[in-house]
């Protein structure tokens, strides 16, 4: 694969000490403009910093509420900026029930 992406949430039943995504790299060349927007129930929850992903490199967001949140599905989306807008690359969730 040219890339391993996940999303996590970490808390326990309702509670959202916090979800985070990331994004590796595995291939010879370099993404540029990535960057990871963080969503749930309550629609986006941050988008991170842009950066140039070389090879082997990785990146990460995270949210932190700590607290009670929705229930629903938590997305990591990376995206990609391609010189005619944003592509997404992957998008990855994790439930809270």
């Amino acid at each position: 694969a040219a890339y391993q992406a996940c999303a996590s949430v970490i808390g326990g039943g309702l509670h959202v000490d916090y979800t985070y995504g990331y994004i590796i790299n595995f291939t010879k060349g370099t993404f540029n403009y990535i960057h990871i927007e963080l969503s749930g129930p309550k629609g986006i929850l941050k988008n991170c910093a842009q950066v140039n992903l070389a090879s082997d490199d990785a990146t990460g967001c995270k949210w932190a509420p700590n607290a009670n949140e929705p229930a629903g599905e938590y997305c990591s989306t990376v995206w990609e900026y391609t010189g005619n807008g944003y592509t997404v690359i992957t998008k990855e969730c994790a439930p809270v029930t």
